[in-house]
């Protein structure tokens, strides 16, 4: 019998299942996309892709309720893995270009009350 408070799962399973998303690796497993998909994308590009995955989730989701034979809760898992990453990403580089943007004008702004 197992002790109270103690996991099934070993030291290296939670590793395993800590590992880190790689796009180039993780996603062509959940989402038929092409190979220049997968380098930098626009930030356009990147929405499309966030869209896509979305998408992907919500039908798996309706799969599981529906009891449907093609379920896959692996597969489940690792979309929503996937969307997690691509929209932590996706929020990062919104949060850089606003930055950016915010940045600049206030360069400007100064420039322009200097001269």
């Amino acid at each position: 019998m197992q002790a109270p408070g103690r996991s099934l799962l070993t030291e290296t399973d939670h590793a395993s299942a800590r590992r880190l998303y790689e796009r180039r690796r993780d996603l062509p497993s959940v989402l038929p996309v092409w190979p220049h998909e997968l380098e930098e994308l626009s930030l356009d590009a990147h929405r499309a892709l966030v869209s896509r995955l979305q998408r992907r989730l919500r039908e798996e989701r309706q799969r599981g309720i529906a009891g449907c034979w093609t379920y896959d809760l692996t597969r489940h898992a690792a979309l929503a893995r996937a969307l997690r990453s691509e929209l932590s990403l996706l929020t990062a580089r919104r949060k850089a270009v606003s930055y950016g943007a915010r940045r600049a004008t206030s360069l400007a702004s100064v420039a322009g009350n200097q001269s």
